[in-house]
């Protein structure tokens, strides 16, 4: 798309002169002019915008230019001013034409089109030009009141005649003439049928759709006094002699469209769909008769209608053939006609198209034939092939390697094909990739890419690699300089540094030379100038690829660190998952599976294994310890009883009553001394192989994303999609493909959430794994981004367009909301192209988590049968196990010496558990095993108040102080450190490094004041963020218009590399959010930078950049308009070192006036300028004189003339 420029004259209202010249070269500036035309008339609407303080024209004003070899002549019909943006909306044709209205007429005798134009425009602004309608005459008659523009409109369509407006100016851009050519109707314009307009690059698509609506195969109607064409008998047949249409009695029959549509789905000898409708004005048969065929036409087949995407080059009236070739097959033929079209002025391939008058063609070209010249075609296109490498073709010391992709191509369209590689003409097999190492490479390498189609070479290309070494260090070397240059009569003496000395002789004279040829050395000069600004180019790549290296290796630390935690965040994640699974075992399941971990079982089950005999006698060895003995036990008894209770917490859901399962577990679990089952071992495996099959990690919160089909994601915009087969990890893939687009359309999936919010200081981890294909040039970014989209307030915003292509790449990344999000619908995660792009994914996932899992798994909605299904099979493996121990405990210890066993445990138990914090209890009685746990605080000692555990002490109290040195060497680490206010803080804190600094204060119903005045009740924030993104800070809310009621924005400054930012943002919103989303979205209207660098000559500058803002400076020597106290139609003002007085003044007397007066400190000394008169003769003008003390005087005035101009001066 390339720029334009279009000088448009401003007349005054009387179309005398000119005001000014839009022109964004040598005039005012304006941002965009779109210029409409219409079939109509030809007629056109120019709207155009500028930025400014001032009016410059106004409502009335002409607006007169030349553009596309036309003049055009427009009234400005309306300016609408927002802000400094103001906007032009002008008509053609004069203000009468468009304004001036006639009302009823009705002509004694008929008139011809001439006629009919000069009654409604007797000032004859309107020249006739062609007339194709000149020897018709009509009577016509209106009762109405139209404008004179309507009026003429009326008269042509009456006499089947088109009207064409075309506008001359002269010279000065005043108005030459309007001529009017009248055509017969569809003349104006020309036939370009015979050059078809194909969909492809401008012309975007071919809209059809048809409707049955207004359908019907009769119709009835009435004249005057209730005329009825009965008794015509009336018959059409079509070209093949068949009956189109019949009258019988009072109605017209469509047999043809009956037998096609009928009314009703079985066959009668009705079927038609009649249309009655009220009286018309038709006061004989044969009018009535043509009436209703034209309408029983109009309705009696389909309505189709077509509608067009994209540009079609022309001009308004000109009739083309369309073809859609790619969206319809066979491919569709309509004729249309250029009805409305809209351009840019200033933008030459910035075109809308309107078209009308569709009627559908069909091809004149037998399919076959067609198909074989496209085959034909596709024959002739050689195949071309394009090698892209990450790292280059140059090594340097036989170090580094470089992964070359290929790609071919038969035209524009890409070909899939097999890749075989040669090195240095020996084979090296075949890949779709081929990397080249530099170690034991020589001086260089060539690499040929061969493209293979069913085994045969259609293409091949050479690529050459290169390996530079550095050279050996040379000895240390000794320099000879010269000491000093003497000069002697016979010549010059040069005395070197090792003291030798010799003597150069002075030669003759020489001729005096020609003068040198300036060619050569401006082409020397030339030539070096290029060369440095190469090496200034080499410079800036150079420093490029260190800082995108430096991110490199910044990026590859974070994925370091994220690996590190994985082990952790597994290991959480299994508990977390054995407690959300457990929780779903209801009744069925045993308290005892619950609270013990797969290890637990593990370790319980393996004791199983010695016999029952060893476990007896080792259980009363453990019985006959000393109490100190029993104590020390219990420190493991202890620690298990605080772990029973903190799982209790958590399991408060479930019912102390046990089940007769609960207790059969029970009783097995306190047998285990007694009893051992090899066979048991082997089950418990089973168990835990059980727990491993099921999901382990957090859960994933995208639903469906096995994408077991198309239905699975949402299609945004009409992207391409398609559905892979187990394409990754036996996973299936989607597939997108954005094609042919010029502008940004966004196109892309959604994926569906079981969440739609997050809270404050929620982390989520996105892990993607993601295909992008080379073929289709991503040639606006593809992105993933997590949005609100009824609020257009995008939360997470990732750059993929930058991935590298043909190959599987796994997009990870972790984000913290610093605020409260609501996404307000599950759709939010969304991934598009902006404009075109060819990508697949597979296994996306979503975690609330500050880990990035290592593998996919699906959401628990998703997997909830699979999960139903294991817990099916756990509960019944447990229960056969837990049966089979109940067993055996029956049948080798008996029930009397159980219980006495049992009550030397409860008695022990109980003895020691009085002098600690934790209570517990077993008691066995004719219903089974109870246990209890409850929290005993006897106040004894402190030492009741501490719980000892292997690798922790617990500490129970209200109030905890410690004096001494706190946890390591008198330091609290900052990962223990959490502090939700910190009052004061007094530290030479050295390095502080930190994620995001919100420096912010709060106002609350106070008031705040902007250009229009003071507004109260308003609370708002004044921020200031430090983060890597720069510092961002804004101010008091204002007003966007002075109309408005509240504040709607807050001025805004962002330095960020090396620039400040400023412009006006949405208030609406916390910068915070404006820093996590770059600013951009939210800025409301113009923005403005100022940052340092250098000019094209080397010179340095300080840039401020306003586009289309103003720039307002004010100071002593920057002042606004200032009116003259000696005359009001003077006004002065300061804008540096310079003086403005602008004057348009008239006296009532002749002589010397004074018209001005300004500051002595602006006056240089006395001066003298020449005053223009408002007149064609120069002899009118006169002279001003500037005095020392600042008063303007115009010398000798004559009265009555008007002098108008601007008198400059500097101090």
């Amino acid at each position: 798309m390339s720029k334009r420029n279009v000088r448009i004259a401003i007349r005054d209202t009387t179309d005398s002169h000119n005001v000014g010249f839009f022109d964004n070269k040598s005039g005012i500036k304006y941002n965009s002019a779109n210029l409409t035309q219409f079939l109509k008339g030809a007629c056109s609407v120019l709207v155009l915008t500028y930025h400014s303080k001032k009016m410059i024209a106004q409502s009335g004003q002409k607006l007169a230019f030349r553009f596309k070899d036309k003049d055009f002549w427009l009234n400005i019909n309306s300016v609408k001013k927002t802000g400094y943006k103001i906007e032009l909306t002008a008509y053609s044709l004069s203000l009468e034409a468009n304004k001036e209205k006639r009302g009823p007429h009705k002509p004694a005798n008929a008139m011809t089109i001439k006629q009919y134009i000069d009654y409604y425009d007797p000032e004859h602004s309107f020249e006739i030009g062609i007339n194709e309608v000149a020897d018709k005459s009509i009577k016509l008659e209106w009762s109405g009141t139209d404008t004179i523009l309507a009026r003429l409109y009326s008269v042509a369509n009456s006499f089947g005649a088109e009207l064409e407006f075309v506008t001359e100016l002269n010279d000065d851009y005043s108005l030459k003439r309007h001529v009017v050519n009248i055509y017969r109707e569809g003349n104006l314009g020309k036939d370009k049928t015979g050059m078809p307009v194909r969909v492809g690059e401008k012309l975007k698509v071919i809209n059809y759709s048809d409707n049955m609506d207004d359908f019907y195969t009769a119709i009835r109607r009435t004249g005057k006094d209730g005329l009825t064409m009965a008794g015509l008998d009336k018959k059409i047949y079509d070209d093949k002699g068949n009956l189109l249409f019949y009258s019988s009695g009072d109605t017209l029959y469509a047999p043809q469209a009956r037998d096609k549509y009928p009314s009703i789905a079985r066959k009668t000898n009705d079927g038609y769909i009649v249309n009655e409708d009220s009286e018309t004005e038709h006061a004989n048969k044969e009018a009535l008769f043509g009436y209703m065929l034209s309408e029983l036409k109009k309705h009696c087949e389909l309505k189709v209608d077509y509608e067009v995407e994209g540009a079609v080059d022309g001009s308004i009236g000109d009739r083309k053939t369309l073809i859609d070739a790619r969206h319809f097959d066979p491919p569709l033929y309509v004729q249309a006609r250029i009805s409305e079209q809209t351009e840019a002025l200033l933008e030459t391939s910035d075109v809308k198209t309107t078209l009308s008058n569709y009627v559908r063609k069909s091809s004149q070209i037998a399919n076959e034939l067609l198909q074989r010249v496209e085959q034909l075609t596709l024959e002739a296109t050689p195949y071309t092939i394009k090698l892209a490498t990450n790292n280059g073709i140059v090594f340097k010391n036989n170090r580094g390697q470089s992964t070359i992709y290929p790609s071919l191509k038969r035209g524009q369209k890409p070909v899939e094909c097999t890749w075989k590689w040669l090195v240095d003409n020996q084979g090296f097999g075949t890949s779709p990739t081929f990397e080249v190492k530099a170690t034991g490479m020589s001086s260089k390498l060539v690499l040929t890419a061969i493209a293979l189609i069913d085994g045969k070479e259609v293409a091949r290309e050479q690529v050459t690699f290169t390996n530079v070494n550095d050279g050996a260090k040379g000895s240390d070397g000794k320099s000879i300089t010269v000491a000093k240059a003497e000069k002697q009569s016979d010549g010059v003496k040069v005395t070197f540094s090792d003291n030798k000395s010799i003597v150069v002789p002075k030669g003759d004279k020489g001729d005096k030379g020609d003068p040198a040829d300036p060619v050569p050395l401006n082409a020397l000069q030339e030539e070096m100038k290029q060369t440095k600004q190469g090496l200034s180019d080499v410079k800036t790549d150079l420093l490029k690829e260190k800082a995108e290296s430096s991110a490199n290796i910044e990026r590859v630390k974070k994925e370091v660190g994220a690996i590190s935690s994985q082990q952790t965040a597994y290991e959480q994640s299994n508990t977390e998952n054995l407690a959300r699974i457990t929780g779903q075992l209801g009744d069925k399941a045993s308290k005892s599976e619950i609270k013990q971990t797969a290890d637990g079982i593990r370790e319980e089950m393996s004791q199983l294994s010695k016999n029952a005999d060893e476990k007896i006698s080792a259980a009363k060895t453990t019985f006959e310890k000393t109490a100190e003995g029993l104590k020390t036990d219990m420190v493991a008894v202890k620690s298990y009883v605080a772990n029973d209770g903190k799982r209790r917490e958590e399991l408060e859901q479930y019912s102390r009553e046990e089940t007769a399962k609960q207790i059969a577990s029970e009783r097995s679990a306190v047998a285990q001394n007694y009893v051992g089952k090899s066979q048991y071992t082997e089950d418990v495996k089973g168990v835990n192989r059980r727990f491993e099959e099921l999901r382990t990690g957090t859960s994933n919160l995208l639903l469906n994303t096995e994408f077991k089909t198309l239905a699975d994601v949402n299609n945004v915009n009409g992207a391409t999609l398609k559905l892979n087969q187990n394409d990754y990890n036996s996973h299936n893939s989607i597939e997108v493909t954005v094609t042919g687009q010029n502008k940004n359309v966004w196109k892309g999936i959604t994926l569906n959430a079981s969440v739609s919010a997050f809270k404050k200081g929620d982390t989520i981890a996105v892990r993607m794994p993601i295909y992008i294909f080379s073929d289709v040039p991503i040639n606006a970014g593809l992105t993933l981004v997590l949005k609100n989209y009824s609020k257009n307030i995008a939360y997470v915003f990732k750059g993929l367009g930058g991935l590298p292509r043909n190959k599987w790449h796994i997009v990870e990344f972790l984000h913290t909301f610093n605020s409260d999000t609501n996404f307000e619908g599950v759709n939010f995660f969304h991934l598009y192209a902006t404009q075109n792009g060819h990508y697949k994914i597979a296994e996306p996932s979503l975690t609330l988590s500050n880990v990035i899992p290592s593998s996919w798994a699906p959401a628990v909605e998703d997997s909830k049968n699979y999960t139903d299904t294991k817990l099916a099979e756990y509960k019944q493996g447990v229960d056969g196990q837990f049966a089979a121990v109940k067993q055996e405990v029956g049948s080798k210890v008996s029930q009397a010496t159980f219980d006495q066993r049992a009550n030397q445990i409860t008695q022990s138990v109980q003895e020691l558990n009085n002098n600690t914090v934790k209570k517990n209890q077993i008691k066995i009685d004719e219903n089974g095993l109870v246990s209890s746990s409850e929290k005993i605080v006897n106040g004894q000692t402190l030492a009741s108040m501490i719980s000892q555990n292997p690798e922790w002490v617990e500490i129970i109290a209200k109030l905890l102080k410690v004096k001494a040195d706190m946890i390591v060497n008198g330091a609290v680490t900052a990962d223990k450190l959490n502090v939700e206010k910190l009052s004061a803080l007094t530290s030479d804190l050295g390095n502080v490094t930190a994620g995001l600094i919100d420096l912010r204060k709060h106002w609350v119903r106070t008031s705040t004041d902007d250009v229009w005045g003071i507004i109260d009740d308003v609370t708002y924030d004044t921020s200031t963020l430090l983060s890597d993104d720069g510092i961002l800070t804004n101010g008091r809310p204002g007003r966007n218009k002075k109309s408005d009621v509240k504040p709607t924005i807050m001025p805004l400054v962002w330095l960020n590399s090396g620039q400040l930012f400023f412009a006006n943002v949405d208030s609406e919103y916390d910068i915070i959010q404006m820093l996590l989303n770059g600013v951009y979205p939210f800025v409301r209207g113009n923005t403005a930078q100022i940052r340092f660098g250098k000019l094209e000559d080397e010179r340095e500058a300080l840039f401020i950049d306003c586009q289309f803002a103003e720039l307002y400076l004010k100071a002593n020597n920057y002042t606004d308009w200032k009116q003259s106290t000696f005359n009001s139609g003077v006004r002065w003002k300061v804008q540096g070192n310079l003086i403005l007085v602008d004057y348009d003044v008239t006296f009532n007397k002749d002589g010397n006036q004074a018209i001005c007066g300004v500051p002595q400190e602006y006056v240089a000394g006395a001066r003298m300028f020449v005053v223009k008169a408002w007149s064609l003769n120069k002899d009118k003008d006169r002279t001003a004189q500037l005095n020392a003390d600042g008063s303007l005087h115009i010398l000798g005035a004559e009265k009555g003339m008007n002098y108008r101009g601007q008198i400059i001066w500097a101090y």
